[in-house]
């Protein structure tokens, strides 16, 4: 470790404010400035640190956009008489942002399904469940079997 002040190699540096600036320094070049003490942790406080919880997700329902959101948006657009760029300018998009949606280009982050929503006054978002999916016939030989989807087949 080197000394910011002087530049010799030290084992020990200390922590100084130096004119302002925080550096780490020698023995001789503490002097120049204010050294600031740092204390360690004992040892039991260290242990008693708690780290964060892991917070679960609710995997089993999520929030999903509706497959035909494009044509749902041009359509409620167009029934209100509105151009892309007036819509731009009422929801504070960008008038290519909104083109490239209903060109289906382009899927939109959810806050800003959620604001065409309330803009359009129509419904962009479905709730998924994963668990009430419904079990379609299939061979085994389908590449898109998942294990989920043999288990309700097992509950049945």
């Amino acid at each position: 470790m080197m000394c910011e002040m002087c530049g010799q190699e030290k084992l020990h540096l200390y922590k100084a404010i130096v004119e302002g600036s925080l550096l780490s320094v020698c023995d001789k070049c503490k002097n120049f400035g204010n050294v600031i003490s740092v204390e360690k942790p004992k040892l039991e406080e260290q242990k008693k640190v708690k780290k964060p919880e892991p917070k679960f997700v609710d995997e089993e329902k999520q929030e999903v956009v509706v497959d035909d959101f494009a044509k749902k948006i041009k359509e409620a657009r167009e029934k209100m008489a509105l151009t892309q760029e007036q819509m731009a300018k009422s929801i504070a998009e960008k008038e290519s942002i909104i083109h490239k949606i209903e060109s289906n280009l382009m899927v939109p982050p959810m806050s800003l399904i959620k604001k065409l929503e309330q803009f359009l006054r129509i419904k962009l978002i479905e709730e998924f469940d994963s668990n009430k999916r419904p079990v379609k016939d299939f061979s085994l030989k389908d590449e898109t079997v998942t294990i989920g989807d043999l288990i309700r087949i097992k509950k049945k």
